[in-house]
């Protein structure tokens, strides 16, 4: 019991001191977006902190201490009562009896702990070539992370912006007047969210970009929506915060930023540039895309690691061997577009399988057939939808209105088929482009039943809540059943005994390899590489650690 009363301790210690941060920035009661504010200055924090010092125990802390100490100057109003049972109960049926999502052990939390370890190594994915896809999410991590809250409150961030994000959804679906398309839209995301990303094994460095993707198009039907809300909204301010947040979490995100363009004209472009804090904060925004930029430089010599194009093969801690940016380049696109499935007789080098699209046979009789297969339920709501709606009565039709959103409908048609396409030639698993083609199954389906759609009656509106409610007790079902039948431990295998590990000194510093019982890193006291890292060589450049290969 006292294990998890400890990890109660943490999310909710989480919970408060990013939520405190992010209210400095955003004083409205949208607690997703504010909680997203505090997210990204606590990552912007651990970023800055890293290229001179450890994000250790102390850093960690006082960043915690400070965020609380503002959660309570900031939000003697918010209802802290009516979140805390309920991410209670979210974080216990999501953590229970799981492990943790594929990639965390082999090197998400492994990063985390070089994060609290060491400041800023040069040439880092040296050690890893992995290092280099990194997420934001991991420097956030590692300043809301340390052993006082339990090495449990490394997840605590995405079991949080679930619950949110769900909660803003509900919101939505259960307010009056809610206009029909962004309950369409929203019944749909959350649904698909609820039954198909239902368990925390799921979650990994996905789960934050599409939830912030899905949580601003739902903002932009908003306010496309609403002629009043259209006026007033400044979400296009957001913007350019929004391109350096899906450059730094996920690049095949990036394309999703054209999004905005939807509710843009050459008035509003004008009007943009005229107000002082949409500069600050286009101005604000590059400055935190160079400092990422930076950050990929020093780590693995590229700004955008592996596009060899951004490279630097002449610095001293250029990438070699398995972390080459140009094996890593053709490697990566090869695995996502199937090269381990390929047939034993498919006779082919790796680096032509890629081109021409050689890859396509294997991709459609693999991953593609594995999209259908999550993509399911999804399918199965709009059937359902289609089914509820079928015998509306017609209203009297806003032309003018039709007409206005249609075209804001198919801008965002066309920019989203812009990311789709782009997902396609270069990543195509699922897990690059969810977001791409959960969108493009909602448009084409809002696009079929568009008057239907508008005439929806709000007696048949109600009926959404049901759709909602039954997608919840799924989700509850789901993570009930997994916990009851599974042979885990309480908590994910996070943190595995010492006697796992080989040390490796270089140049006075240890590193770790795990033997052959655990076979990758987790999170440790030490740097580690399941990798042959024998023959790399550290170096020091003034106070700074130089791995080369």
């Amino acid at each position: 019991m006292y294990p998890l009363l400890h990890f109660y301790l943490g999310i909710v210690t989480v919970f408060a001191s990013i939520y405190g941060y992010g209210k400095i920035f955003n004083r409205n009661n949208d607690d997703f977006f504010i909680f997203l504010c505090g997210y990204i200055f606590v990552g912007l924090v651990a970023i800055i902190f890293h290229f001179f010092i450890a994000i250790n125990i102390w850093i960690s802390s006082s960043i915690l201490l400070f965020g609380i100490f503002l959660f309570v100057y900031k939000n003697k109003k918010i209802n802290f009562i009516f979140h805390l049972p309920i991410i209670l109960i979210f974080s216990t049926l999501l953590i229970s009896n799981t492990d943790h999502p594929i990639d965390a052990n082999l090197y998400h939390h492994p990063y985390v702990s070089y994060l609290k370890i060491e400041k800023i190594i040069l040439g880092i994915a040296n050690i890893h070539s992995r290092f280099g896809h990194i997420s934001f999410l991991q420097f956030s991590q590692s300043a809301t992370t340390n052993n006082l809250l339990t090495i449990y409150s490394i997840s605590n961030i995405n079991i949080i912006f679930y619950y949110l994000f769900i909660i803003f959804c509900g919101k939505i679906i259960f307010q009056k007047n809610t206009n029909n398309y962004v309950l369409i839209l929203t019944t749909l995301v959350s649904s698909f969210v609820l039954i198909k990303m239902a368990r925390y094994r799921e979650f990994g460095n996905d789960l934050i970009p599409l939830l912030v993707a899905c949580y601003f198009l739902i903002q932009l039907f908003i306010m496309s929506s609403n002629k009043l809300i259209i006026k007033n909204n400044n979400i296009i301010k957001y913007s350019p915060v929004f391109f350096f947040f899906m450059l730094s979490h996920k690049i095949t995100y990036v394309f999703s930023t054209f999004l905005f363009i939807s509710v843009l004209n050459k008035k509003k472009i004008f009007d943009y540039f005229k107000k002082k804090k949409n500069l600050l904060i286009l101005t604000v925004s590059v400055i935190f895309t160079i400092i990422w930029l930076l950050k990929n430089f020093f780590e693995t010599s590229c700004l955008i690691y592996p596009i060899v194009q951004t490279c630097f093969a002449d610095l001293q801690w250029a990438l070699n061997g398995e972390a080459d940016p140009k094996l890593a380049m053709v490697n990566a696109e090869a695995w996502a577009k199937g090269w381990v499935d390929k047939p034993n007789d498919y006779d082919i080098s790796i680096t032509n399988y890629s081109e021409s699209f050689n890859w396509l046979n294997v991709w459609l009789s693999k991953h593609f057939l594995k999209i259908l297969e999550i993509i399911s339920p999804l399918i199965l709501i709009i059937i359902i939808i289609k089914i509820i709606i079928r015998n509306n009565s017609k209203k009297i039709i806003d032309n003018q209105f039709l007409k206005n959103f249609k075209i804001f409908f198919y801008k965002v048609f066309f920019l989203n088929f812009l990311g789709l396409i782009f997902w396609f030639l270069n990543a195509p698993i699922f897990r690059y482009g969810s977001f791409y083609i959960i969108i493009l199954i909602i448009n084409l389906y809002i696009l079929y039943d568009f008057k239907k759609i508008y005439n929806i009656s709000e007696n048949t509106k109600s009926k959404f809540k049901y759709i909602f409610v039954i997608c919840l007790i799924v989700f509850f079902f789901k993570n009930i059943d997994r916990s009851i039948n599974s042979k885990n431990d309480f908590f994910p295998l996070t943190k595995p005994s010492t006697i796992e590990y080989e040390r490796i000194i270089f140049n006075e510093i240890n590193f770790l390899k795990p033997n052959k019982n655990i076979g990758i890193c987790f999170y440790t006291e030490n740097i580690c590489s399941h990798l042959e890292i024998e023959k790399l060589k550290v170096d020091k450049i003034r106070n700074y650690l130089l791995i080369k290969n």
